[in-house]
């Protein structure tokens, strides 16, 4: 994927995010993409080094000696794999572990095209949803702009927009654990079970652990969005990561709790016409933003 085509997919119909934002978050990306050729080009260096090493030591060992010994088999070339999920179209992805991943509206993941090292580690910007292969001889790790995850076998779904000072990290099988890293130093880190979900924000530096129903947060995989006495701004936030549409709504809106269920195939304008009528509010479009006022 091309750099611009990495700021297009964050910049098209997101008018509310600034260019600062959208240039931090490009740079999050090519600077793991950098990460990875760099470390790409560590181990080119060192394979040469040890064949130039083994070339030395070879010229003073007798020939009948050299026609005996095997070629050793070069390592494996490994390349960076980059799957994207344009706007309102969430991709399933399945990693070479056979790891399936579910990427949401606007998300972007970063995966070896093997998995060669002692860990199987990936790089999320945005959500996505992860069925992890087990394999416990190599921890599988999802590296976001805020926090480290880590599972063995597991099932669970990451928040985690870089537009956003926070990250959500969802559990609905196994156990996962989740360990946030600043500038200033790390958080103690969490271990989650089944339907908890941890919550990390930048400013406060700190995990917090609820009790959740985990549907509520992974039906968006199945094309379905379910609310259960949900604050009326988490349902805005939703609609606006699976639609990718600004929803403006005034402040005394927000004392409302939605609860309802939408199954594939419902436009955002069938969504919002029964939370208006729930709200007592009127729903207008101005070009590409929703009014709910």
């Amino acid at each position: 994927m091309e750099e611009k085509d990495i700021y297009d997919l964050w910049n098209s119909e997101r008018q509310d995010i600034s260019k600062e934002s959208v240039e931090y978050s490009l740079r999050l990306l090519i600077n793991r993409i950098n990460l990875f050729e760099h470390e790409r080009s560590a181990r080119r260096k060192r394979r040469r080094k040890s064949l130039l090493t083994y070339a030395a030591a070879a010229i003073l060992v007798p020939i009948l000696i050299l026609l005996s010994v095997k070629p050793q088999r070069p390592e494996t070339y490994v390349t960076d794999l980059v799957y994207s999920a344009p706007v309102g179209q969430p991709q399933k992805v399945i990693l070479p572990d056979s790891t399936i991943v579910y990427l949401n509206s606007k998300s972007v993941l970063i995966s070896p095209s093997r998995f060669v090292t002692k860990e199987r580690s990936v790089f999320l910007i945005g959500e996505a949803y992860f069925k992890v292969a087990k394999n416990k001889e190599k921890p599988f790790r999802v590296k976001t702009h805020l926090m480290t995850i880590e599972a063995l076998g597991t099932e669970f779904s990451v928040l985690a927009y870089s537009q956003n000072d926070n990250v959500k990290t969802t559990l609905v099988e196994g156990k996962v654990q989740v360990e946030a890293v600043n500038r200033e130093g790390s958080v103690k880190p969490r271990i989650l079970k089944p339907n908890q979900q941890s919550y990390y924000d930048l400013s406060s530096n700190e995990i917090t652990v609820k009790d959740i129903d985990a549907e509520l947060y992974t039906s968006w995989i199945n094309g379905n969005l379910i609310f259960e006495n949900t604050p009326f701004a988490d349902v805005i936030e939703r609609l606006e990561i699976q639609f990718g549409k600004k929803i403006e709504y005034s402040n005394t809106l927000k004392k409302y709790r939605i609860s309802a269920k939408f199954v594939q195939n419902e436009s955002l304008d069938e969504i919002l016409a029964p939370i208006s009528e729930i709200t007592y509010s009127k729903v207008r479009k101005v070009e590409n933003t929703y009014l709910v006022k």
